[in-house]
């Protein structure tokens, strides 16, 4: 069963992915003043802490609730989370994310890969 709780964690792990790249887009593309470097730093920073905190309680929501979802019942975004923090419970310690950059490539690749598995399983509609 999924809980209030456990669908608040995928999406604040979620927006803070997204954030991150935010940040990580606006340092490429433009010239962030001093000032603003060690901003963005700064957040970078504790993004990263407070994603990976957010893994820990969804992971430990996980474990205290069954949650068994398919890949079209939810968000492909829902779905990642909820798939990488029940995958890390059963990691051994040195196969673990260990930071928040980890994290957030592997969310971004793993939700990438769900998508790919979602479009191939919806039926073509043909017009006609």
């Amino acid at each position: 069963m999924i809980t209030f709780g456990i669908v608040v964690d995928c999406n604040n792990l979620l927006a803070l992915k997204s954030f991150h790249t935010f940040l990580f887009n606006y340092e490429l593309h433009e010239s962030p003043k001093i000032w603003e470097r060690f901003v963005i730093k700064w957040s970078k920073k504790w993004i990263r802490n407070e994603a990976m905190k957010t893994l820990k309680d969804l992971q430990t929501e996980v474990i205290k609730n069954e949650v068994n979802l398919g890949i079209n019942d939810c968000s492909t975004g829902i779905f990642t989370a909820l798939y990488t923090a029940q995958s890390q419970n059963n990691l051994p310690e040195k196969q673990k994310v260990k930071t928040g950059e980890e994290l957030f490539l592997l969310l971004a690749e793993t939700e990438l890969e769900f998508e790919k598995m979602k479009k191939q399983k919806q039926p073509d509609i043909q017009h006609g």
